[in-house]
C-alpha cells in the first residue's frame, strides 16, 4: 500500500472505515467486492431497462409523461401506448422510433469483449490493457467496475452509457477515466445513472490501491452541490480524501452531474467556474429567468418548479456573454411570436445587451437568424 494511502486513511478515516478495513487482506489478490457495497441504478433510469429496445430516458419520460396525463385509461400499459400511437408521436419524437437511438445492451457473455485489466509494466508503472498484448487506447472512456473486474466503452449520446456496459445490474462502481500510454491520468466518479457516494468512492481507490495501481499524478472528479449550484471540482488524491463524508447541510458533495438550473444571476456567478458554451435559458410565466448548464428535456423533474407554461431558449456562450440564442417552437404557431417577444423584452430586464445577440427563430419550417429589434418590432 502507498504511504500517501497509509497516512491518509489512519488521519482521516479510521474512525469512520474501521469496521470495513479491519476485513481488508493485505494480499493484491483481495477482490473489490470484499470492501464496497454494491450499487443500484438510479431508480429513475427504470424505464430503460423495461423498454424492450432500451432507449434513452430523455427520449422516454417526454412520451411517459403523455401516457399518464392523457393516455392511461385508454392504454393502461405504457409499452402498448408506444406502439398503439406510434403514429401520433413520431412527428413530435422521431428519435423515439429510430432504431439507431437503441441504446447498446450488454448482457454477461457479450460484456467480456469491453473487460479491460490491470498489468504491471516497465519501471513499477501499472496499464491497463484489453488483451495482453493489446494496450488500452489513449482518451476519455467511461468505465464500471463489477467487482474485481473493469469494463470500459466509449461514450455516446442515447446510444452507449454506463448502463449498457451493466445491462441495469449492480455495479462496484461507475464514472469516467482518461488514459495516456496505457496509464491512468484522470478518473471521476460521475455518473448519471449510478450515484456514488464519496465513502464508496475512497473504498473503491483504496482497492485499486491493493490491486497495485500508481497513482502518481492521477487526478480526482467529483461535484459539488450548494443550493441550485452544481460545480465540478478536480483535485489530487490527497486533496480527495480529505473531503468530509459527512459535509454541512448547506454543501452537499455528490458523485454524480444532473441537469440542475438556478436563477440566472446565480448562474452568472458560477458561470466562470462551469467552462461551458452552452447551457439554457427558462422564463417562468411569473417573468423570473433560470438558466442551467446542460440540455433538460421539458418533461424533466427539474423543470418541474417552473410551471407548464415557462417558456424555453438554447443559448451559446463566449467566456460569460450570450452571443446566440436559439428558440425551439415556431413563429409562425398562433401566438408564438408574442411569447418570443415577451422572452426579449425579460432579458433586456435583466441587463443583458440584446442587440450584440443573434436570435435564431423557426418561420416556415426554416431555420432564420434575425435580431433583437427584428422580434421586437414583429
Amino acid at each position: 500500500m502507498s504511504l500517501l494511502f497509509q497516512s491518509k486513511v489512519t488521519m482521516n478515516f479510521i474512525r469512520r472505515l474501521f469496521c470495513i478495513f479491519t476485513t481488508l487482506s493485505v494480499t493484491l489478490a483481495v477482490t473489490l467486492a470484499a470492501h464496497t457495497e454494491h450499487i443500484a441504478l438510479d431508480e429513475r433510469y427504470a424505464l430503460e431497462v423495461e423498454d424492450p429496445y432500451h432507449r434513452h430516458i430523455s427520449l422516454l419520460l417526454p412520451a411517459h409523461t403523455i401516457w399518464q396525463q392523457a393516455w392511461r385509461t385508454i392504454h393502461p400499459e405504457f409499452w402498448t401506448f408506444l406502439e398503439r400511437e406510434q403514429n401520433r408521436l413520431q412527428s413530435d419524437t422521431p428519435a423515439l422510433y429510430d432504431p439507431s437511438y437503441h441504446m447498446l445492451w450488454l448482457d454477461r457473455e457479450q460484456r467480456a469483449a469491453y473487460k479491460i485489466t490491470l498489468q504491471q509494466a516497465a519501471h513499477d508503472k501499472t496499464i491497463f490493457v484489453h488483451t495482453p498484448h493489446s494496450l488500452l487506447a489513449d482518451g476519455k472512456w467511461m468505465y464500471i467496475a463489477l467487482n474485481s473486474d473493469f469494463y470500459v466503452a466509449r461514450e455516446r449520446k442515447h446510444q452507449v452509457h454506463h448502463i449498457s456496459l451493466s445491462g441495469g445490474e449492480h455495479v462496484t462502481m461507475a464514472g469516467t477515466m482518461k488514459v495516456k500510454n496505457g496509464q491512468l491520468a484522470t478518473i471521476s466518479f460521475i455518473s448519471g445513472h449510478y450515484r456514488p457516494t464519496i465513502l464508496q468512492a475512497i473504498n473503491f481507490l483504496h482497492c485499486l490501491d491493493k490491486q497495485g495501481l500508481d497513482f502518481s499524478g492521477i487526478k480526482m472528479s467529483y461535484c459539488i452541490v450548494k443550493g441550485q449550484m452544481t460545480i465540478k471540482q478536480t483535485v489530487s488524491l490527497e486533496e480527495f480524501l480529505n473531503l468530509d463524508t459527512n459535509p454541512s447541510a448547506d454543501q452537499e458533495i455528490e458523485l454524480e452531474t444532473q441537469p440542475f438550473m438556478m436563477p440566472y444571476e446565480e448562474f452568472l456567478v458560477a458561470l466562470p467556474q462551469m467552462k461551458i458554451n452552452k447551457a439554457e435559458l427558462f422564463l417562468t410565466e411569473e417573468g423570473r429567468l433560470y438558466a442551467a448548464s446542460r440540455k433538460i428535456p421539458s418533461a424533466h423533474p427539474s423543470c418541474a418548479f417552473l410551471g407548464s407554461c415557462a417558456r424555453k431558449a438554447s443559448i451559446k456562450l463566449t467566456g460569460t456573454q450570450i452571443h446566440k440564442i436559439m428558440f425551439p417552437t415556431h413563429i409562425d404557431q398562433i401566438g408564438e411570436i408574442e411569447h418570443i417577444k415577451r422572452f426579449v423584452e425579460h432579458l433586456i430586464l435583466h441587463d443583458i445587451d440584446v442587440d450584440k445577440i443573434n436570435f435564431r427563430v423557426i418561420e416556415h419550417h426554416e431555420k432564420v437568424m434575425v435580431s433583437a429589434q427584428d422580434i421586437l418590432n414583429a
